[in-house]
C-alpha cells in the first residue's frame, strides 16, 4: 500500500515539474516582435506620359535608418547621419569625367529640414572642379507643416529660381502651387496616412511640376526626404486634380485628374497603389500601379 502511495505521489510531482518546465520555456523563449521596413518600390514599365521613375531598393543600418538608396540603373545614393545634418552622396561616371554630388540637409531639433546645400564636383585626371553650388530653404508654420520651399541657383542668392507653396486644411495638404505654373489640389480618404504613399506618382514631393523644372537633384528626389519635411497629412490621398499654366496672364488648363486605389496584403501593409484617370485627355492604362515589398525585422524580448 505504501509503495502504491509513493508511486502515486511521485507521478503527481513529475507532472507538476513537467508543467512548470513548459511554462519556464514559454517565459524565457517568447515569440519575437515582428515589424517591416519598406525595401523595394517597383514602378510601372510603361510611363503613360508621366515622368520617368526607376525602381528603388532601400538598405538599412542596424538601427533602421536608410543608409543606401539604389535607383535601378540611375543613382546609387549613400546616406550619412549627423546630429544636425543628413548627408546624401553619389558619384557618376561620364567618359573621362567623374561627378561627385552631395546634399547637405540641415535639420533642427524637431527633425525638420531647414536648408539644403547641393555641391557638385567634376574630376578629370585627378583634378576636381566645383561645377554646382545651389541651395534650398524650407519654411514651416507654427503647427509644424511645411508651407514654402525655395530653391536658389547659387548658395547665397536672395531671389529663388524655383518655389512651391503648400496649404493645409483639417490636417491634410490640400494644395501645392509652384513657380513652374502647376497647381495640385488633393482630396482625402478616411484612412490613416501611409508613409510609403510618398513614393507614388503625383503625391506631395513627387510631382510632375518639380521634375519639369530644371532637373535639380534635390527637387527630383524629395520623396526620399519626406520624413524631414514637416508634419504629415493625417489621411491617405484619394485623388488629385492638376492644373498647368497657373500664372499671371495665363489661363489655367486641367493637366490631369487622378484617383488612387490602395491595396493591402495579409499583414495590413500597403502592397500596391493603382492610379486611374486622365493625363492631358489621355486615359491612364489599366493596372498602372506602384508596388511595394518589405524587409522583415524582429525584436527579441530580453530574457530577464
Amino acid at each position: 500500500m505504501k509503495l502504491k502511495l509513493h508511486l502515486f505521489l511521485t507521478a503527481i510531482f513529475l507532472a507538476i515539474c513537467s508543467s512548470c518546465s513548459k511554462e519556464d520555456v514559454m517565459l524565457y523563449h517568447p515569440e519575437p516582435i515582428r515589424y517591416w521596413l519598406l525595401e523595394h518600390v517597383d514602378y510601372p514599365d510603361t510611363k503613360a506620359g508621366l515622368v520617368n521613375r526607376t525602381d528603388v531598393t532601400l538598405s538599412y543600418s542596424n538601427d533602421d535608418q536608410i543608409e543606401i538608396i539604389d535607383n535601378l540603373n540611375a543613382d546609387y545614393i549613400m546616406i550619412n547621419y549627423k546630429p544636425d545634418m543628413i548627408v546624401y552622396a553619389k558619384s557618376s561616371d561620364y567618359g573621362t569625367s567623374i561627378y561627385y554630388d552631395s546634399l547637405l540637409i540641415k535639420v533642427n531639433s524637431n527633425k525638420q529640414a531647414t536648408s539644403a546645400l547641393h555641391l557638385t564636383y567634376r574630376e578629370v585626371e585627378n583634378e576636381k572642379v566645383r561645377t554646382q553650388n545651389d541651395s534650398t530653404s524650407f519654411l514651416y508654420n507654427a503647427d509644424g507643416y511645411l508651407i514654402r520651399m525655395e530653391r536658389f541657383n547659387r548658395s547665397g542668392d536672395e531671389v529663388p529660381t524655383y518655389w512651391e507653396n503648400y496649404s493645409f486644411v483639417n490636417g491634410n495638404l490640400s494644395e501645392i502651387i509652384s513657380s513652374a505654373g502647376y497647381k495640385h489640389i488633393y482630396s482625402y480618404t478616411d484612412q490613416e496616412y501611409e508613409p510609403v504613399s510618398s513614393y507614388c506618382y503625383e503625391m506631395p514631393f513627387n510631382t510632375i511640376s518639380i521634375s519639369n523644372w530644371g532637373g535639380c537633384w534635390l527637387l527630383t528626389n524629395c520623396r526620399f526626404l519626406s520624413d524631414y519635411l514637416g508634419k504629415k497629412s493625417a489621411n491617405n490621398v484619394a485623388s488629385v486634380t492638376i492644373f498647368k499654366d497657373v500664372k499671371e496672364g495665363s489661363t489655367p488648363t486641367k493637366y490631369a485628374s487622378i484617383t488612387y486605389d490602395f491595396l493591402y496584403d495579409e499583414k495590413d501593409l500597403v502592397s500596391s497603389v493603382e492610379i486611374k484617370g486622365m493625363l492631358e485627355e489621355i486615359e491612364i492604362p489599366a493596372n498602372f500601379a506602384t508596388n511595394f515589398s518589405y524587409l522583415e525585422r524582429k525584436i527579441h524580448v530580453s530574457e530577464e
